[in-house]
This record gives C-alpha cells, sequence and structure tokens, in this order.
C-alpha cells in the first residue's frame, strides 16, 4: 500500500493554482516518493486483470495533477528547447506500458530468450542531430544467455548491454516521435522490420521497440520526465541520472 504521496486531498486531483511552482514542486515530490514503493518499474500491474494494484490509479491522478499544473517556470515551455531534456541520462522508473511489461523491456530480447533480463532502460536524446539511444545494461549470466542464443563469435567478448538506436522529431501538438532504426547487440546489428513497409506483420519481438514511438512530454524538470502515448492511460515516467 502507497503512503503519502498518494493521499491526494480525499484521492481527488489537486488544482491548479497561482503558485504553479509549488504545487509542482510538491506533486513531483509526490510522484517521486510513490516511485519508491512501487516494485520493478509497474510491470506487476498486469497480471491480474481485474484487479490491478492500488498504485495504478494512484499514479495517473498524481501525472494528471502535474500536467494540469504545467511545468516549473525555470524550465523552458517547450521540450524540444529544454537543456535539461538534452543533457540528462534518463532511467525508466515506471510504465504502465502492457507491451512493455510483456515484453520485459525495449528490445523485446527479456522476453524472448532464457535467462536474459532487462531490468534498466536508459535514454539518452541528442539535440542535434536528432538522435536518441536506449541502452538495456546486462548482468554477466545475460550477456551469456543472449550471446550463446544469438551465436555472437566466440571471440567476442559478451556484450555488456543492448543498445537501441533511433530518430526522433516534433510531432502535432509538441508529441514526441521516435523512430528505431538499429537494435546492436555486441558486433550484430538488427534492424527492426516495418510491416506496413514490407506488407508483412511486425515479428513479435519487434513491436516491443515501437512502445515509445509516439508519445506527448506532459512534465518535465531536471530530475523528472513523463511521457503520455497516445493510448488511454499509458505513461511512461522516468528520473534523471546523477
Amino acid at each position: 500500500m502507497l503512503g503519502a504521496a498518494f493521499l491526494l486531498h480525499g484521492n481527488q486531483p489537486r488544482r491548479a493554482v497561482r503558485s504553479g511552482d509549488i504545487r509542482a514542486s510538491a506533486s513531483a515530490a509526490d510522484l517521486t516518493a510513490a516511485l519508491r514503493e512501487i516494485p520493478s518499474r509497474g510491470l506487476d500491474q498486469h497480471e491480474d486483470a481485474y484487479r490491478p494494484p492500488a498504485y495504478v490509479e494512484g499514479m495517473l491522478e498524481l501525472i494528471d495533477t502535474l500536467a494540469s499544473i504545467g511545468w516549473p517556470t525555470n524550465q523552458a515551455e517547450d521540450w524540444m528547447i529544454a537543456d535539461c531534456f538534452f543533457s540528462s541520462t534518463w532511467r525508466l522508473a515506471y510504465t504502465s506500458s502492457r507491451t512493455f511489461a510483456r515484453y520485459r523491456g525495449l528490445s523485446g530480447w527479456g522476453g524472448r530468450i532464457d535467462g536474459v533480463t532487462t531490468p534498466e532502460l536508459r535514454m539518452r536524446v541528442a539535440r542535434s542531430p536528432q538522435c536518441v539511444t536506449f541502452e538495456e545494461p546486462l548482468s554477466e549470466s545475460a550477456a551469456f544467455a543472449i550471446a550463446s542464443a544469438l551465436a555472437l563469435p566466440a571471440d567476442e567478448a559478451a556484450p555488456s548491454a543492448v543498445l537501441i538506436d533511433g530518430t526522433w522529431r516534433m510531432a502535432a501538438s509538441e508529441g514526441l516521435n521516435i523512430q528505431t532504426t538499429a537494435i546492436r547487440l555486441g558486433s550484430r546489428n538488427f534492424k527492426p522490420a516495418d510491416g506496413a513497409a514490407d506488407g508483412m506483420v511486425d515479428f513479435e519481438h519487434e513491436k516491443a521497440v515501437r512502445v515509445l514511438g509516439a508519445t506527448t512530454p506532459v512534465y518535465l524538470d531536471a530530475a523528472l520526465l513523463v511521457l503520455r502515448a497516445q493510448a488511454d492511460g499509458v505513461v511512461f515516467v522516468w528520473e534523471s541520472l546523477p
């Protein structure tokens, strides 16, 4: 059960007021505190479709509150010109995405190969050129399992991470569109198939990388980034690494 972070005035979202910076700071602190109480980035919330954990509704309320208040005035009004968006390495702390949970990560390898887990996802975004790199660090055992499954060269060191390259562009209504260009694992590069272009159904593991394809940043400060996907109720909450 979550603590004070979810005691939002009788479980009702706070309303925006003139002192928006104070409200945003308090709500951001609530969200940060809530993240500490949620296990496994929230991936367990889909295990029982009829009885989701109590934190699911609370997280959406907190995010709605932050979105209604607006960003702190010490941040740029638009994410695409905010220095902290590009200077930070972001770590995914929470997501409500069912697809992400199904594939146990962005690359999809955690859901495909026995012995492979990808419990952390990092994101770095470059302003120019407009590139984005995702990284899923691998433990020694996971690296060995994935190297064996993909038949990486025997004389090659086991990969320390799965790297996912992409490009980004601003979409309508200040949205963020990300196009994945390659998945790198050691010396192997995998180019995600475009099912629509090829007239084919996407391969299962290639659906995983598309969960972040179209989102909208609804809150940003130096420590927190909240992305809302097009699908109702799907959010991605990121924390800036030190």
